[in-house]
C-alpha cells in the first residue's frame, strides 16, 4: 500500500497531459490508500526498493542540479548559479565519502502515516480544486494539463520525502520540492510571477546547501545517514545545519519573502505550498531530530528564534490588506510556533505540534481555496474591495469565517496546540511570545472577519449565490473534517497522536482518555468543554450571517448622517516600515543556530 502512494502520482500523473481529470483517480488512490494505512497501521517497518533506485536517484539529482545550473545562467542569476554549482560539488564528494549501509533507505513510521494524510487528503483535495480554479487562467490547455501534473507529482514527491531514512534521498526529495515549488510560482510567466519564483529558488537552494552540509557533518562524526540511527550522543553541529535547511524551508525570517512572493502565483500553489507540502517540511524535519536537540542550547536558540517568529509575523500581517498576504504572514507566524514547539523535546510540546501540523493544513487550504474564489468569481484581492461583499457572496464569507474560527477557538485543533504549548512550555521568554502571538493573531482574524461580515439589511436569500460544484464539493470536504476532527479530538488526540509523540521521544508520557475526556497529567480536558465549545465556535459565524439591522446605521451625535465603515491598518506599519531589523534579527539567530550546534 505505500508503494501505491509512491508511485501512483507519478505513474497516473503522467497520463494528465491527456485529459486533466485523469488527477481524479490519482486523488481518489492517494486518498483512500491514506486512510486505509492509518486505519490498519500496526508498527514500523523498512522498505526496499531495487538496487536500481540507487543510480536512477543519483542521476536525477545531477540532472535536477544540472537544471538549477542552467536556470543561473539562463537568467543570469550569479547566486542560484553559485549554489546550484557548490551543491554539485558537495553531492559529488557525498557520493565518494558516503558509507556502505545494509540499512533500507525508505522507513514507514507511524509519523510517515500522519504525514500521508496530511499530503493526501488534504492536498488532493487543492489538486481536485485545481481542476475547476484552473479553467479562468489565460494560458494554452497544454499549460493548464501541466499545472495540475506538477500538483499531483508535488504530491508523489512528499510522500517520498517523509518515507525517506536515508538523508542522501531525503535530500533529493528536499530539492525537488524547491523545483515543484519555482515551476508552479512562475506558472503565469509574467515579469512579477519569474521574479519571485528565482527568489524562492535561491532562498531554497540555501536550505538545500546547509542540509548537505548537515549530511557530510553526520558521515565524519556518526558515518551513517540514516535518520533511525540518530541518538543523542551525536555532535550537534550537523543539526545546527539540518536546522537551518528547516528554517529556510518554513519560511522563517529572513527567509520569509520566498513564500509571500508564492502569493502571485494561482491561488492552488498558495494553498499547496501552506497546508499539505512545502512549508510542513520545517517542523516535519524538526520533529525527526527532536530527540537528539532536546535540552540542548540548540534547542533554546530554536524556540527563543521562532518564538521570535511568531510573535512578529503575526504583528506584520496586522498591517496586510491582501488577503492572501495576511494568511501568507499568519502561516509564516504559526510555523515558527510549530517549529519551537517540536524543538523543545518535550511529550505535550511534540504533541501541540502535531496538531498544529494537521488543523493548520486543513484551516489555511479551507481559507486559500476561498480565497481563490474570491479572486475568480468576485475579482477581489484587497480586505478593502470587499465592503458589504456578503450581500452577493454569503457562503463564501460564511466559510471563511468557519475557516477563521477553526483557528482561533476551541475545540479546534489550532487552539488546542496553541493551549498545550502555553501548558507544556517551561521557558518563560518562548513562553510570553506564545501568549502574545496566539492574542495578535485572534485580534487579526477577527479584525478580518469585522470586515467581511458587514451586510445590507435587505438580503434575504442566504443560498442565491451560485458557485461551480467542485468549490461547493472542496469547501465542504473540508468543513467536514474540522468539525469531525473536533468532535473526536479526544480520540484522535490519544489513539494517534500519542503513540507518534511517543516514537519521537522515545518514551511513554502520561496521557489517559476518560471517556471522551483527556487527562494529561499536568491538565485536564473535560468533553462538556469540548462540546459547548464546539457548539459556540460554530454559532459565531452562524450567528453573525444571520443577524439583520433595521434601516442605516448610524452613530450618535452624528445628525443622523451615515458613515461608511472603513477597513484602515496604517496604525500597525511600525514593524514593516522597520523590516530591515527584524531581518537583522533574524540572520543573527540564524548564526546563533550554527554557533549553538558548535559548542
Amino acid at each position: 500500500m505505500v508503494e501505491i502512494l509512491l508511485f501512483v502520482p507519478f505513474i497516473v500523473g503522467s497520463f494528465i497531459f491527456v485529459h486533466r481529470n485523469i488527477a481524479l483517480i490519482a486523488v481518489a488512490i492517494l486518498i483512500a490508500n491514506s486512510i486505509y494505512l492509518t486505519a490498519t497501521f500496526e508498527s514500523s517497518f523498512y522498505l526496499e526498493l531495487p538496487f536500481v533506485f540507487d543510480y536512477l536517484f543519483i542521476a536525477i539529482d545531477f540532472g535536477l542540479l544540472g537544471y538549477f545550473v542552467y536556470q543561473g545562467i539562463k537568467h543570469k542569476h550569479n547566486i542560484v548559479l553559485s549554489l546550484a554549482s557548490v551543491q554539485i560539488i558537495l553531492f559529488s564528494v557525498l557520493l565518494y565519502v558516503m558509507p556502505h549501509s545494509d540499512t533500507p533507505d525508505l522507513y514507514v513510521d507511524k509519523l510517515a502515516i500522519f504525514m500521508y494524510l496530511l499530503v493526501n487528503v488534504v492536498g488532493g483535495i487543492i489538486v481536485v480544486y485545481a481542476l475547476e480554479y484552473i479553467k479562468a487562467e489565460e494560458t494554452t490547455e497544454f499549460n493548464r494539463n501541466l499545472f495540475v501534473t506538477i500538483l499531483v507529482f508535488f504530491l508523489g514527491v512528499m510522500n517520498f520525502l517523509v518515507t525517506s531514512d536515508n538523508i542522501e534521498w531525503f535530500f533529493l526529495f528536499f530539492e525537488l520540492t524547491t523545483l515543484s515549488s519555482y515551476l508552479l510560482i512562475r506558472f503565469r510567466m509574467d515579469d512579477i510571477s519569474i521574479e519571485n519564483a528565482k527568489r524562492a529558488l535561491w532562498m531554497n537552494l540555501i536550505g538545500g546547501l546547509s542540509l548537505l552540509v548537515g549530511i557530510l557533518l553526520l558521515i565524519y562524526t556518526k558515518n551513517s545517514i540514516y535518520f533511525t540511527h540518530l541518538d543523542s550522543t551525536l555532535s550537534l553541529l550537523p543539526f545546527g545545519f539540518v536546522a537551518i535547511a528547516a528554517l529556510v524551508k518554513g519560511a522563517q525570517i529572513p527567509f520569509h519573502s520566498w513564500l509571500l512572493g508564492a502569493m502571485t502565483a494561482p491561488t492552488p500553489v498558495s494553498a499547496i505550498l501552506h497546508s499539505a507540502t512545502m512549508v510542513k517540511i520545517a517542523p516535519y524535519l524538526i520533529l525527526k531530530i527532536s530527540y537528539v536537540i532536546a535540552g540542548t542550547m540548540l534547542s533554546s536558540v530554536l524556540m527563543l528564534f521562532c518564538g521570535f517568529v511568531f510573535l512578529f509575523g503575526a504583528l506584520l500581517s496586522l498591517n496586510q490588506q491582501n488577503f492572501k498576504l495576511i494568511l501568507a504572514y499568519s502561516t509564516i507566524s504559526m510555523l515558527g510556533l510549530m517549529i519551537l514547539t517540536a524543538a523543545s523535546g518535550e511529550p505535550i510540546l511534540i504533541l501541540a505540534t502535531l496538531w498544529l501540523i494537521f488543523f493548520h493544513g486543513i484551516s489555511k487550504a479551507l481559507l486559500f481555496i476561498e480565497a481563490g474564489i474570491l479572486e475568480k468569481v468576485y475579482h477581489l484581492k484587497f480586505i478593502e474591495d470587499m465592503d458589504r461583499l456578503f450581500d452577493k457572496a454569503p457562503i463564501t464569507i460564511f466559510i471563511i469565517s468557519i475557516g477563521f474560527m477553526s483557528i482561533i477557538l476551541p475545540p479546534f485543533g489550532a487552539f488546542i496546540g496553541k493551549w498545550l504549548s502555553i501548558e507544556g512550555m517551561k521557558h518563560i521568554v518562548p513562553l510570553t511570545f506564545v501568549i502574545f502571538g496566539s492574542i495578535i493573531l485572534t485580534v487579526l482574524y477577527f479584525k478580518v472577519l469585522g470586515k467581511l461580515l458587514k451586510k445590507d439589511a435587505k438580503i434575504d436569500n442566504f443560498f442565491g449565490e451560485k458557485l461551480p460544484f467542485i468549490y461547493h464539493l472542496t469547501t465542504i470536504s473540508y468543513v467536514v473534517m474540522l468539525f469531525i476532527s473536533a468532535i473526536f479530538i479526544s480520540n484522535i488526540t490519544v489513539e494517534l497522536l500519542k503513540p507518534i509523540t511517543e516514537n519521537l521521544i522515545h518514551r511513554e508520557f502520561y496521557l489517559v482518555l476518560d471517556g471522551m475526556s483527556m487527562d494529561f497529567g499536568i491538565s485536564y480536558l473535560p468533553m462538556w468543554i469540548v462540546s459547548v465549545s464546539l457548539i459556540f465556535g460554530a454559532s459565531i459565524p452562524l450567528l453573525a450571517t444571520l443577524v439583520r439591522f433595521k434601516g442605516d446605521r448610524v452613530k450618535e451625535y452624528s445628525c443622523a448622517e451615515k458613515l461608511d465603515i472603513t477597513f484602515s491598518s496604517y496604525y500597525y506599519d511600525y514593524f514593516e516600515k522597520n523590516m530591515k531589523y527584524l531581518q537583522y534579527g533574524g540572520i543573527f539567530f540564524f548564526v546563533a543556530v550554527i554557533v549553538a550546534g558548535a559548542i
